[in-house]
């Protein structure tokens, strides 16, 4: 279980109304939420603060779609990503799926599947940031070791 009072979200959502809905389910579930209805005020608010979590309408102009997957790969921070979607645009977040993004969500979705797939993704970005540490230190290790050493080590990563 991650803790939920690290987890910080970021709601991209081109309704007003739908976003604050989505924030005050993800405030009664623990959760600190940021809301931007622009890709202006998205990049800003990724810019200056980190997030565990985005969840980005597929229709944001700009930005939700595998557009908005293509900043986000590359971000330093490496926010899970979340696509809403409505029944008809399900091939729009099939395209974010298959540019990275963790899951998708029904805009009009139960409390608990969005708790779950929340904690999903949440768990993931752990996992993901845990083995990316465990790969640096694995290389600073073979560095610091004598190269016959270093490359036994290396064939070893490379058989498991």
């Amino acid at each position: 279980m991650v803790n939920q009072d690290a987890a910080k979200i970021l709601v991209m959502e081109k309704d007003g109304e739908c976003s604050h809905l989505l924030a005050g389910r993800l405030g009664q579930l623990g959760y600190r939420t940021d809301i931007a209805g622009s890709c202006d005020e998205a990049r800003a608010a990724l810019e200056r603060s980190e997030y565990a979590v985005v969840i980005a309408c597929s229709e944001m102009p700009d930005w939700g779609g595998p557009k908005g997957m293509a900043g986000l790969r590359f971000s330093r921070r490496k926010p899970a990503m979340l696509v809403t979607c409505d029944q008809e645009c399900r091939d729009e977040a099939l395209k974010c799926l298959s540019k990275g993004a963790y899951d998708y969500l029904p805009r009009q979705c139960e409390k608990s599947r969005l708790e779950v797939t929340v904690e999903r993704a949440l768990t993931e970005r752990a996992l993901a940031q845990k083995t990316r540490r465990c790969k640096k230190a694995a290389l600073g290790l073979v560095l610091s070791t004598p190269a016959w050493v270093g490359i036994g080590m290396v064939l070893a990563y490379l058989t498991v």
